[in-house]
């Protein structure tokens, strides 16, 4: 993997997975599809994050509602740009927006 990599995964799962764009019919807890956990496994996923939500319904994830953009990065270069906190491959890193986008636009 290079250090940062911005993609959708494709799942058989579509259905009931919101990490591979489909948003399920009812309130999900952002559980992946077993395709999308393989992906998460391999580094740190990390999520664009709205004060609001996104749909009618959806339900709140630490604070605050996925956009639906995210993006894996090594352990390595979570490390890096957030030297604060701990990381190992499979860990969820939600952030804002602003931050998101500083990200996207430095890789």
């Amino acid at each position: 993997m290079k250090d940062l990599n911005f993609f959708a995964v494709e799942s058989e799962d579509k259905d009931n997975c919101f990490w591979c764009g489909a948003i399920p019919e009812t309130e999900d807890d952002y559980t992946p599809c077993k395709n999308c956990e393989k992906t998460i496994n391999t580094g740190v996923m990390i999520i664009e994050m709205d004060e609001e939500p996104q749909f009618e319904g959806q339900p709140e994830m630490d604070g605050g509602y996925p956009t639906g953009r995210w993006g894996m990065m090594t352990v390595e270069m979570a490390r890096f740009l957030f030297p604060e906190k701990p990381f190992m491959e499979g860990t969820i890193l939600p952030i804002s927006q602003v931050m998101f986008q500083m990200i996207v636009d430095k890789m």
